[in-house]
């Protein structure tokens, strides 16, 4: 359905009044002169084509109005839907940082029960050659 804004009515109004008043105006200055008569006849033809147009504009200017407000409505949308992504990514950038600082963690507990573990297979293997050593 097509909605009008209240300029628009407006307009349209003084647009009726405008005509009302060219007829009156046209024929209350029409008289016997056939010349006067055909020039008011032709100005009269003349505003109302210029009524029409101005008409015509303001429904296309509500048309673009309209659909510049629906643009508005959409690059809202999309507005809101980058800042829940941008959320959702920061939630997401957390979660994988929380991750990656207990994976960090359990290779650091790895790493120095590796080193423990190779510390006391030197000793033991430092201790077997020792015996070796000792039986020979």
């Amino acid at each position: 359905m097509f909605h009008l804004s209240f300029t628009n009515i407006l307009v349209f109004n003084l647009i009726t009044d405008v005509r009302t008043n060219i007829k009156l105006l046209a024929n209350s200055a029409r008289g016997d002169n056939t010349f006067l008569k055909d020039e008011i006849d032709n100005l009269q033809t003349q505003t109302e084509l210029k009524l029409m147009q101005i008409q015509n504009r303001c429904y296309t200017f509500e048309n673009e109005v309209t659909q510049l407000r629906q643009e508005v409505i959409n690059l809202r949308n999309i507005n809101l839907n980058q800042q829940e992504l941008t959320n959702e990514l920061g939630t997401i950038n957390k979660t994988l940082k929380e991750q990656l600082d207990d994976l960090t963690d359990k290779n650091k507990t790895i790493q120095s029960e590796i080193n423990e573990k190779t510390r006391l297979y030197k000793q033991a293997q430092d201790r077997l050659d020792e015996c070796q050593d000792e039986n020979y």
